[in-house]
């Protein structure tokens, strides 16, 4: 598997000169995380893991931040690098996933909205306030309570959590309807990025 590490500065410098979707095409989504440098096998061993369980092609799976690139790209704390306080957070992409729990999660259907804890039902409303559905994505593990897969999905999380080199440090995963929804969000925060950056050089 290829990797495509690069160091702060040179992510910059394409970042200024390339145009935003040929970086989420080689550097954000494609080959070797940067924290599985030394370990490929282990991050084979996750994909399958997350695959399997989830019942979604590897091809639809993978890391996106900073243990994919080596530093954070969030646009309020960008250039952090990577570190023991850090997560592994991956991305699964999957209509077949996210459509009926969208409808599991409007409707509550499967438990009674006065049935359900009150920490799942304040985390049904940050979907809806946060417009994280309206954007195509959702974290199950958050609402895995009203959920048809919320028990998949949270046992294959924990799953690979048991994989030993990947014990010691949180792992979290988005569910995306589709790409494209992926590339939104990572769009926008790029364009921020890239914002920060021209405001910085104009002083």
């Amino acid at each position: 598997m290829v990797n495509c590490f690069m160091t702060k500065a040179e992510f910059e410098q394409q970042l200024t000169k390339d145009n935003i979707e040929s970086i989420l095409d080689d550097c954000l989504f494609r080959g070797l995380p940067f924290y599985f440098r030394n370990q490929p096998e282990i991050y084979s061993k996750m994909l399958r893991t997350l695959s399997r369980g989830l019942r979604v092609s590897s091809k639809d799976i993978c890391v996106v931040g900073s243990a994919h690139v080596g530093f954070s790209l969030s646009p309020h704390n960008y250039g952090e690098p990577f570190n023991q306080r850090s997560d592994i957070d991956i991305v699964v992409v999957s209509p077949n996933l996210f459509d009926p729990s969208w409808i599991d999660m409007l409707t509550t259907r499967r438990t009674p909205w006065y049935k359900l804890k009150k920490r799942t039902k304040d985390y049904i409303c940050e979907h809806r306030e946060k417009y994280h559905i309206y954007n195509g994505w959702m974290y199950p593990q958050l609402v895995a309570e009203v959920l048809g897969i919320g028990t998949r999905w949270v046992s294959t999380f924990n799953r690979i959590s048991r994989i030993p080199e990947l014990s010691s440090i949180t792992i979290s995963g988005r569910l995306y309807r589709t790409w494209e929804h992926v590339r939104h969000y990572h769009r926008r925060g790029l364009r921020k990025i890239r914002n920060q950056l021209a405001e910085r050089q104009g002083h």
